[in-house]
């Protein structure tokens, strides 16, 4: 055996640490009990983007150390910070959950929703002799549909895993990569016969990838996924706008498209203030029927929504000209 393979043993851990840091399930490993459960942590919804022990000194997992962790990967640990040491008879557990907004996209509210939020865990160590020892660093979870994590970290496997999420949510369909191979061609695309058409191309791409997992088919049925998920998203942004007043604030809305053509960056108290002044009306109402053309930025100010904006446009354009004030 070559000093670079595995023992049976450290196959085990590797297994079992990846089960518990993957799926939430309870395990025990050389006396030390793993609970990674959360009551604000939904397993079905969030994943970790590195299990506990892959890459030791990863910005992205906690520092913690085990009676297994080799001295490299000590060392590895310490190029961060002093890692916190579990012991024989100590339960690892999630003491909090966090939840902060991702890097805004160039897609805004149109992106998935597991694009714009992530949740950070911070874990401790509840140790018989002692009082919980909180373990130093932060353990990054995203959704299970984030395709751009793992394109960013080069994880072609976490790619396909999340568009399979993806498909799995729009169709209502379990285990998908499970039964897939279990069908023949016919009978699996008879399962979408009801479907939209780009799921149903996106289906009979997804099989021909797991039949002989050629490289074409994959991308197209990822291509397939994008097509229907901007789909949906358009579909959600028209029922939102449908919600609004159809005529009554017609006026106030162009006036303020009007002002943030020409300053896009216009905060919505601003805008609302100009327009209220050229229509002769109250600031505040005005603010109430033009506010669904803004959204929050980065930083929480209330900026106008380029993709709610071109939705008004477009339907301000449709209308009859004789709209009430």
């Amino acid at each position: 055996m070559g000093n670079d393979e595995l023992t049976s043993d450290e196959i085990s851990r590797f297994v079992d640490l990846f089960v518990a840091s993957k799926q939430g399930e309870i395990v025990d490993i050389e006396g030390i009990t793993f609970n990674l459960n959360h009551a604000d942590l939904d397993r079905t919804e969030w994943e970790p983007i590195q299990s506990l022990g892959d890459f030791p000194g990863s910005p992205l997992q906690p520092s913690i150390s085990f009676p297994w962790t080799s001295n490299d990967d000590l060392d590895r640990l310490r190029s961060r910070s002093e890692p916190t040491s579990a012991k024989c008879g100590d339960k690892v557990f999630i003491l909090s959950v966090e939840k902060y907004s991702a890097p805004p996209s160039s897609l805004g509210k149109l992106d998935h929703p597991h694009h714009q939020e992530r949740r950070v865990i911070r874990l401790g160590i509840q140790r018989s002799d002692t009082d919980t020892i909180e373990v130093s660093g932060m353990w990054i979870f995203v959704g299970v549909s984030d395709v751009m994590t793992p394109i960013m970290l080069k994880d072609g496997e976490g790619v396909r895993s999340a568009l399979i999420s993806r498909f799995e949510r729009m169709t209502g369909l379990e285990n998908i990569i499970d039964n897939v191979s279990d069908f023949s061609e016919t009978a699996w695309n008879s399962k979408f016969t009801k479907a939209d058409r780009e799921i149903q191309l996106a289906a009979a791409m997804l099989w021909e990838a797991e039949d002989e997992a050629p490289n074409n088919a994959a991308m197209a049925f990822g291509y397939l996924i994008g097509r229907a998920e901007g789909k949906q998203g358009r579909q959600r942004l028209a029922k939102s706008a449908s919600k609004a007043p159809r005529k009554t604030g017609d006026p106030a809305r162009a006036t303020a498209i009007e002002l943030i053509d020409g300053s896009p960056r216009i905060i919505l108290k601003r805008c609302a203030e100009q327009v209220a002044q050229r229509l002769g009306k109250s600031a505040r109402s005005i603010e109430d029927t033009i506010a669904i053309l803004f959204s929050e930025d980065s930083e929480g100010v209330l900026r106008p929504d380029p993709n709610q904006v071109e939705l008004f446009r477009t339907q301000l354009a449709s209308r009859p000209s004789d709209a009430n004030p």
